[in-house]
């Protein structure tokens, strides 16, 4: 690059040559810069103009296949519908698991309260046969002790003694007894 003098350090000669070459430097740039608007200009841009069409065709598609996503197609009122309607079946089937869920542990409690019913009746059932029997071997008990001889006393006198019975037995018309002597 050129010195850069101050115009007391120049004549005004020399001002006059440095003014001068810059100059031109500066209209040999604008004459460059017109030949390569001037090429610019002149050139033929069909083959990036046709790769430039291509592509944009290429964006085009996939915009229209990006549109046309089920997605893209949704509206913020479709979507609302769609999520009250994913609620409420949701809640239609929470609904029908806790109705269910309720009629088994009905069911449950009423099976336990059958269960105990019966566990209940049972042990009254025991109570009332452990008295029936008590009472059975107190009136055993009673007879066995006195009674036994008023029972005795009843029967006919040929049962007293084992022959007796056995006679009265055989003699009966419906059975026929054989006597064995032992």
């Amino acid at each position: 690059m050129h010195d850069i003098h101050t115009p007391e350090e120049l004549d005004p000669a020399t001002a006059f040559q440095a003014m001068e070459r810059r100059l031109a430097g500066l209209t040999a740039a604008v004459d460059g810069l017109a030949v390569k608007l001037q090429e610019m200009h002149g050139r033929d841009y069909s083959p990036e103009l046709a790769k430039i069409e291509g592509q944009f065709q290429k964006v085009r598609g996939a915009v229209k296949n990006f549109i046309e996503l089920p997605a893209m197609v949704l509206t913020p009122e479709t979507i609302a519908e769609q999520i009250e309607a994913a609620a409420r079946d949701g809640r239609q089937a929470d609904h029908q698991a806790w109705e269910r869920a309720r009629k088994d542990l009905q069911a449950a409690a009423a099976s336990i309260g059958t269960v105990v019913a019966s566990a209940r009746k049972e042990q009254e059932q025991t109570k009332w046969m452990i008295l029936v029997a008590g009472v059975t071997l107190v009136v055993g008990l009673f007879l066995g002790g006195f009674g036994w001889g008023s029972i005795r006393s009843m029967e006919p006198a040929n049962w007293h003694c084992k022959d007796g019975l056995m006679r009265s037995v055989s003699r009966h018309p419906t059975r026929s007894i054989q006597r064995h002597s032992v």
